[in-house]
């Protein structure tokens, strides 16, 4: 190739590439930028509303839960007795420093480690027989569109047999609902004084 043929393509590759920055100029990047990052944040804002991952939720489903006063809740150290508290299983007052991880356990937990969870907005489900493994086994498989903020466990002292729990807020049913438990989860998840 000729040098002046090399030049003209040179050129002509050049001027393509100041069209393009033209084109793309960096207040034009800027503005795209800032359109963008306020879809994420309307479409974020959203979610949010309705209490996080809405996977499942129904908005024609009522609210069948009841709100509980919410209780004064300094921690506590695990060998002092709590002074009480107004629901069962509680949804507020004093509690344990450190919160459980988040999943599926077979065993119970300390109630006081549980109203941590809860005020870092996560969702306490917990069922009183064990050998329900019917019951079991679909709550679990609820807890498993969950990456965090939700806990299921095994708690013998509740008075139905399973209650969905939050910060001030329980649900109580005598079986299985998904639609109710989806639609709790939904709307009370990362709920809490303190979620994070």
């Amino acid at each position: 190739m000729s040098k002046k043929a090399m030049a003209h393509k040179k050129l002509t590759k050049t001027g393509k590439n100041k069209r393009w920055r033209n084109r793309f100029s960096p207040e034009t990047l800027i503005t795209v930028g800032i359109i963008f990052a306020a879809v994420a944040i309307f479409a974020a804002f959203i979610i949010s509303s309705q209490g996080g991952d809405s996977s499942g939720y129904d908005p024609s489903i009522p609210d069948e839960s009841i709100g509980i006063d919410v209780l004064t809740s300094p921690h506590i150290e695990p060998d002092e007795v709590p002074s009480g508290y107004n629901s069962n299983p509680p949804t507020s007052g004093e509690h344990y420093v450190q919160s459980a991880p988040w999943g599926v356990y077979a065993e119970t937990l300390p109630d006081q480690t549980l109203i941590h969870n809860l005020e870092h907005g996560g969702i306490w489900i917990s069922y009183r027989d064990k050998n329900d493994k019917d019951t079991v086994k679909a709550l679990e498989d609820i807890a498993k569109k969950y990456d965090s903020h939700l806990i299921v466990t095994y708690r013998p002292e509740n008075d139905s047999p399973i209650i969905v729990t939050a910060w001030g807020r329980l649900l109580k049913l005598n079986e299985v609902n998904k639609g109710q438990i989806v639609n709790f989860i939904a709307r009370y998840r990362f709920k809490g004084p303190e979620s994070a």
